[in-house]
């Protein structure tokens, strides 16, 4: 089984954080909307689970299940998108924290590490001025649509990087950065 990646600001494309691909956000962890697997050949629906990572912060969403290769996610199929809801969702994204997820399809059982920090827009571990902030403030006052516009910096998902809402909780991360555990997605 190979872990594809985090997927970010339902973009569709693997961890943009945008509608359109761009090398500078593929490891953005901003926002994480999704986990996607792909595996070599079709398997049955995995069970997935999802929790806190032992010693950090975060709250666990639901997690939900579907088949990238079929409407009927009981079928078999080689990718199969992760998807988060309930408490541990803010603005389509998991919330804030590091988490384990662990895979199980039939005997097969992988656990990975993988973190979110609202506007770590490089995913370099930490909030700060030199891509995040220099980024952060191009997008400031874009709407969806817009050239400037970035998913990632809209934490509540308004289609509005603006000031009140984003540049807050933009500010109250900023200088913070995540340490004690290893990423593997």
């Amino acid at each position: 089984m190979t872990t594809t990646s985090v997927d970010g600001a339902g973009s569709g494309s693997l961890g943009t954080g945008q509608t359109t691909p761009t090398t500078a956000y593929v490891a953005q962890r901003s926002m994480v909307d999704s986990i996607i697997y792909t595996f070599a050949a079709p398997i049955a629906k995995p069970t997935v689970s999802i929790m806190v990572h032992a010693g950090q912060t975060g709250t666990a969403p639901t997690v939900n299940v579907n088949s990238a290769d079929s409407t009927d996610e009981q079928k078999t199929g080689t990718t199969w998108i992760v998807t988060f809801s309930g408490a541990g969702v803010v603005g389509n994204s998991i919330a804030d924290g590091v988490y384990d997820v662990t895979l199980t399809a039939g005997a097969f059982t992988q656990t990975d590490t993988f973190y979110r920090t609202f506007g770590d827009i490089n995913g370099d571990n930490q909030v700060n001025s030199l891509t995040d902030v220099t980024d952060f403030k191009k997008a400031l006052g874009a709407s969806s649509g817009a050239a400037a516009y970035v998913a990632a910096f809209d934490v509540n998902a308004d289609a509005q990087i603006n000031s009140l809402v984003d540049f807050t909780q933009f500010k109250l991360r900023l200088g913070r950065s995540v340490s004690g555990f290893t990423e593997t997605i």
